[in-house]
C-alpha cells in the first residue's frame, strides 16, 4: 500500500531529523551554560584561553626554580649529611629541567617570565646561607619542604580549573616534580612536620577570583552562531561522528522510500476497453494449504499500460548506509583503520610486510620491479651496506629501572673546581630539520648515517654543510648560539612512520613513528679539579659510538635512566614506571689538545678526563657539554633507537654530535659563569 505521505515530504523529514542529530552530536554532553564574559586579562591562544592564574603559575614556578636551583647546589657543598647533599643535587638538577619546561611553555603562550627570585625567596636564601653545621641541613630541608608544601595544592587547583591545554599539561608535569621533591626532602628525616602548620609565606601560585556562570548577563547569540561555535570547537573525531550520524539518518530516511511499488495505471471506463478473454479468477482457497488466498484479481490491464512491475530504489540508500558504516569504523578505531589502510595500499599481508622489513627492503617493491632494477639495487646496497642484517632490538636489550643498581655520586670538587654551569636554550627539535646525514663523520654523503638525526641549534646542518654555512646560518638557540647539536631519533615501533619507505628510515631498518623529545637540556659544566678555558670556534666533538654493537663498546658512552631514578644509569633501554619519563644522558669529552678543532677519527683532538676528574697533562679543560633528552615513551618494549641497520637498534649505540658556533663573547660569558660557580 502506498504511503499517504509524499516522497518529498518524507525526504524533507529525514533531512530535518539528520540535522537535529548532527547538532546534538556536536553539542557538549552537558547542558550548555550561557557564554560568560571573559574576565579581565584573559588572552585567547591556540591552546585555549590563558587566564591570569595560568600565567601566574608559570611565573611563580620559574621564580621557585631561580632560588631552589642555587640552594640545591649550595646544599651539595655545605650540607654535613651525605643524604642532604644528594637531595640538594637532585632538587637542583630537576629544577633545572623544570625551568627549561616552563620557559618553553611560556614562550609558546607569550608569557614574560622573571629573571630573579622574589624578595621573600631571597630572604629564605639568606636565612639558609647564614646557618652552619647541622643547623644548615635542618634549615635548608625545612624551608624547602615548607615552600613545596604550599605549591602543590595551587598547582592542583590550576590543573583542575584551567581551560588551556598547554597549561594543563605543564601543571601535570610540575605536580610530578614537586611530589618527588616532597619525597626527597622527607627522606632526610629532618622535616619538622609540626612546623608545617605555620609555613612561611607561600612560594607557590596565588589564585585569582573566577567569575561564576551567574556573574554577568549575556545575550543569546542565536542558534546559528551556537552551531558554528560548536563546529569550531569540535575535535576531528566529533566532526566525523556527526557526519556518521547525519549519513545514517539520511540513509534510514532513504530506506523509508524503498520497497515494492507498482507504477500507477490510468483509470479508464470499462466500456472503452476492447473485450478480451482472460483466464478465470483463482479459487478462494489455496489448493495446497487450504487457506484463503490473499491475492486479489486486478482485472485486465489497459492495453496501453505495461504489465505491473516492481522497482527497488535501494542502491542510493544502501550506498549512504555503507559509507556511514565505513566512517563509523574510522571514527571508532582510527589506529586500526590507519594500519588497515596501509595494508590495503601495500596490497600484502602484514606478516609479509614484517618479513620484508626484517630484510631491510621496501615491502611495496614486487619481484618484477626488482628484476628490472637489479643493477640499481646492487649499487644501492654497496653504498648503504648492512640493510639485509637489519632487525628489531632483542628482548634483553631492556631492563626494569628498579633492577638497576644505584651509581656512585659525582666526584667531590676540589677547592679550585669550576662548579658553575650554563644552559643553552635551543628548544626542541623541529621535524623540518631532521635528516639522515652526518656532516662531521660523513661529509658530502647523503644518508651517510643511515639513521635519522634530530637537530637543534644551527639550521644549516646537512650532508653538504661547510664551515662558512654554520657561521652565517640562523639558529633555534637563544643568545645567538649557532652551534649545532644532533643525535639519533627515538621511535615508537608500534606505529608506522612517515619515512617507512625512505633511506634512513624503513629502508635502513629504522621503523616506527619518531618521538619528539618532551624536553631538551643542553648544559655546559665545569671541571671538578680546576677552571675551564674557552672552546675554539668550530670545535667538533662526538660522544658515544654509533657502531658499539659491532666495535666492542670501547667508545660507548650510552647512559639511560628514568625521571626520579637519576642515580641509576644503564646502557640498556630502561623500562620506567608510570608517570616517569625516559632520559638519555649524553656527556661529551672536555679535555682539548689546545690545537685542533677536529681529527681524523674525530676523537683524538678532544677526550674525556681521567678517573680523578683531571685532564691529561697535554690537554686543557673546556666546558663539558651534557645533553639530557626526556621522552614520553609507550609502555613496555615498544621503543627503539635509530642506528645503522647492522646494529639492530642496540641501546649501547646511543651517541651525539656537537660543533661550537657560539659567538666569542657568548663563549667568554659561559666560561666566566662556570668558573665563578654561578648557574646561568
Amino acid at each position: 500500500m502506498r504511503s499517504p505521505v509524499s516522497r518529498a515530504v518524507r525526504w524533507i523529514g529525514a533531512l530535518a531529523v539528520a540535522a537535529v542529530v548532527l547538532i546534538a552530536v556536536l553539542s557538549p554532553s552537558s547542558p550548555a551554560a550561557p557564554p560568560a564574559v571573559d574576565p579581565v586579562g584573559v588572552t585567547q591562544t591556540e591552546f585555549g584561553p590563558l587566564t591570569p592564574a595560568d600565567a601566574d603559575l608559570l611565573i611563580k614556578v620559574r621564580q621557585a626554580g631561580l632560588w631552589e636551583m642555587p640552594t640545591g647546589q649550595q646544599m651539595q657543598q655545605r650540607a654535613t649529611s651525605v643524604v642532604v647533599q644528594e637531595v640538594g643535587r637532585l632538587i637542583s638538577s630537576e629544577h633545572n629541567e623544570l625551568d627549561g619546561i616552563v620557559r618553553d611553555t611560556a614562550e609558546q603562550l607569550g608569557v614574560a617570565l622573571p629573571s630573579q627570585p622574589s624578595d621573600q625567596q631571597q630572604a629564605w636564601m639568606a636565612e639558609i646561607s647564614a646557618a652552619s653545621g647541622s643547623d644548615y641541613d635542618r634549615v635548608a630541608v625545612n624551608t624547602l619542604r615548607q615552600a613545596h608544601g604550599k605549591v602543590l595544592p595551587v598547582i592542583a587547583s590550576v590543573r583542575s580549573d584551567t581551560s588551556n591545554e598547554l597549561v594543563r599539561e605543564f601543571a601535570t608535569t610540575a605536580a610530578q616534580f614537586v611530589t618527588r621533591h616532597h619525597e626527597y626532602l622527607e627522606s632526610t628525616g629532618l622535616v619538622d612536620y609540626a612546623a608545617l602548620s605555620e609555613p612561611p609565606p607561600p612560594t607557590g601560585v596565588s589564585t585569582v577570583p573566577v567569575l561564576t556562570a551567574g556573574g554577568s548577563p549575556t545575550t543569546d547569540p542565536g542558534w546559528s552562531a551556537t552551531v558554528l561555535a560548536a563546529v569550531r570547537q569540535s575535535s576531528p573525531t566529533q566532526l566525523l561522528a556527526a557526519l556518521v550520524a547525519f549519513g545514517a539518518v539520511v540513509g534510514a530516511g532513504a530506506l523509508l522510500n524503498t520497497g515494492d511499488r507498482k507504477r500507477p495505471t490510468r483509470e479508464r471506463p470499462r466500456e472503452e476497453q476492447a473485450p478480451r478473454d482472460y483466464p478465470p479468477p483463482p479459487p478462494p482457497y489455496h489448493p495446497a494449504y487450504g487457506a484463503p488466498w490473499s491475492w486479489q484479481y486486478p482485472g485486465p490491464p489497459h492495453r496501453c499500460d505495461p504489465p505491473p512491475t516492481s522497482r527497488r530504489r535501494f542502491p542510493a540508500a544502501y550506498a549512504i548506509l555503507i559509507v556511514a558504516a565505513l566512517l563509523s569504523t574510522l571514527a571508532i578505531v582510527p589506529e586500526q583503520a590507519d594500519a588497515a589502510a596501509v595494508t590495503l595500499v601495500a596490497g600484502s599481508d602484514p606478516g609479509d610486510q614484517d618479513d620484508a622489513r626484517d630484510r631491510g627492503r621496501d615491502p611495496d617493491r614486487d619481484d618484477e620491479d626488482e628484476d628490472e632494477e637489479g643493477a640499481e639495487d646492487d649499487a644501492e646496497e654497496e653504498e648503504f651496506p648492512g640493510r639485509d642484517e637489519a632487525g628489531p632490538p632483542a628482548r634483553n636489550d631492556f631492563v626494569d629501572i628498579t633492577d638497576v643498581e644505584p651509581r656512585f655520586a659525582d666526584l667531590e670538587p676540589t677547592d679550585d673546581a669550576s662548579t658553575g654551569s650554563f644552559v643553552s636554550d635551543c628548544g626542541r627539535p623541529l621535524e623540518q630539520l631532521r635528516n639522515s646525514d652526518n656532516w662531521i663523520v660523513a661529509p658530502g654523503k647523503v644518508n651517510g648515517a643511515q639513521h635519522m638525526h634530530d637537530y637543534v641549534g644551527n639550521i644549516a646542518t646537512d650532508a653538504f654543510t661547510e664551515e662558512e654555512d654554520l657561521v652565517d646560518a640562523d639558529t633555534t638557540c637563544a643568545l645567538g648560539d649557532a652551534s649545532t647539536y644532533f643525535w639519533p631519533a627515538l621511535r615508537d615501533i608500534t606505529r608506522i612512520g612517515d619515512d617507512e619507505d625512505f633511506a634512513g628510515g624503513g629502508l635502513d631498518g629504522n621503523e616506527g613513528q619518531i618521538l619528539r623529545p618532551a624536553q631538551v637540556v643542553l648544559q655546559f659544566r665545569g671541571n671538578p679539579t680546576g677552571p675551564v678555558e674557552a672552546m675554539p670556534p668550530l670545535l667538533r666533538a662526538i660522544t658515544g659510538d654509533a657502531k658499539a654493537a659491532t666495535n666492542g663498546g670501547e667508545n660507548a658512552r650510552a647512559q639511560w635512566t628514568c625521571r626520579g631514578f637519576e642515580d641509576r644509569f644503564t646502557d640498556r633501554y630502561p623500562l620506567c614506571p608510570d608517570g616517569s619519563r625516559l632520559l638519555r644522558v649524553l656527556d661529551f669529552p672536555s679535555c682539548w689538545d689546545g690545537r685542533d678543532v677536529d681529527s681524523a677519527d674525530h676523537r683524538s683532538h678532544i677526550g674525556f678526563p681521567e678517573s680523578d676528574g683531571e685532564c691529561p697533562g697535554d690537554t686543557v679543560a673546556v666546558p663539558a657539554l651534557r645533553m639530557v633528552l626526556a621522552y614520553n615513551v609507550p609502555p613496555g618494549r615498544r621503543f627503539a633507537l635509530d642506528g645503522f641497520p647492522d646494529q639492530r637498534h642496540d641501546p649501547r649505540t646511543d651517541h651525539a654530535d656537537f660543533t661550537n658556533v657560539m659567538p666569542p663573547e657568548l663563549m667568554d660569558a659561559v666560561v666566566e659563569c662556570i668558573n665563578s660557580g654561578r648557574r646561568c
